[in-house]
């Protein structure tokens, strides 16, 4: 029980959760937990293309595929029947925003039929990248990998301050934390994991009682972009943890608990939405809790059921196309009359 409890499927799980409570409250601790996804994104991720599909007879075409239908299939369906659900619910609703079937360019024009697709844009530009990402963190040196990374981190941040344009370059201190986790090795103790935890804790708690910086762990700044960059900053005080974490064993369960994480966060948002909208009004306390213990849980474990799984069991179909060892041309031969 005890190593359940410490599995990185229960932890994915509880950040959802964080995003959840976040959406229904004034309590800014989801932006935190979609940065720690961020990280745990870099590890995991860059873990599988380093172990996997560098090695697959096509790797790019590989992961990219693997990736796609991971990320992007699920959230077409969820924004699909989010749209629909509201029409038939509420009778109304926007049309369906075409514009953001793609995924890709939701962070910066905000046709985001579910939410919190801008965390998923972000990560498709992510996996576009992490090839060389991977390679910069083989083969560059340290005082140069460190020197790209703040120029384009700045770059990052500077475009979206600037011209609303929103890339992954800017969160890339937690992606390249989550891949230099796995591919240099690094790992924490347990106490230093309790620190890190404690030290993330305490943040919280100081930015809530320093009047000017209250704003960022309560209901927002009213700037998307600052509240982000808060949380990014915020969130990397639990990178020990996450080195922890990631090395702990994950039974059956705890994988399954991870995977129901996705779901969780795909549903959630526009039941929140279409629940209000039924109800004329914000939930009461007693709603909130009901909605987070019982209706969100119920909602996602539906949706893995019924749409996550068959998706997921499609993509391993597909990658096993995909992956398929290249045919060898057959060698030219004295009997051969094939010609």
């Amino acid at each position: 029980m005890a190593g359940m409890l410490q599995g990185p499927g229960l932890f994915r799980l509880i950040l959802a959760m964080a995003v959840v409570v976040e959406h229904l409250s004034r309590l800014q601790i989801g932006s935190p937990a979609v940065m720690v996804f961020f990280a745990l994104s870099g590890y995991w991720v860059g873990r599988m293309y380093d172990q996997h599909y560098r090695h697959a007879p096509w790797p790019l075409l590989t992961f990219w595929t693997a990736r796609l239908l991971r990320i992007w299939l699920p959230f077409a369906v969820a924004g699909l029947l989010a749209v629909l659900a509201a029409r038939l619910l509420v009778g109304g609703g926007d049309r369906v925003p075409w514009i953001a079937l793609p995924l890709l360019g939701v962070a910066t024009h905000g046709r985001d039929p579910i939410g919190i697709a801008w965390s998923l844009d972000i990560e498709m530009q992510f996996y576009l990248l992490l090839p060389a990402l991977w390679l910069a963190l083989r083969h560059l040196p340290p005082a140069a990998l460190a020197a790209g990374l703040a120029a384009l981190t700045v770059l990052g941040w500077a475009l979206d301050f600037g011209a609303g344009l929103r890339l992954a370059i800017a969160y890339l201190p937690l992606f390249l934390a989550g891949m230099a986790i796995h591919q240099l090795g690094l790992r924490a103790s347990g106490r230093m994991a309790a620190l890190s935890a404690g030290a993330f804790v305490l943040a919280g708690v100081i930015a809530w009682a320093v009047p000017a910086l209250h704003p960022f762990v309560i209901w927002g700044s009213g700037d998307f972009a600052l509240d982000r960059l808060f949380a990014m900053g915020w969130a990397l005080i639990l990178l020990p943890f996450v080195a922890w974490n990631v090395r702990q064993d994950s039974p059956a369960i705890d994988r399954h608990l991870g995977n129901l994480s996705y779901a969780l966060y795909l549903v959630h948002y526009p039941a929140i939405q279409i629940g209000r909208q039924l109800l004329g009004r914000d939930f009461t306390d007693p709603e909130k809790l009901a909605f987070l213990l019982l209706l969100a849980p119920l909602g996602a474990i539906l949706f893995y059921l019924a749409v996550d799984r068959p998706a997921e069991a499609l993509r391993r179909m597909v990658l096993a196309a995909v992956s398929a060892p290249r045919p060898r041309p057959l060698a030219a031969t004295g009997t051969d009359r094939s010609r």
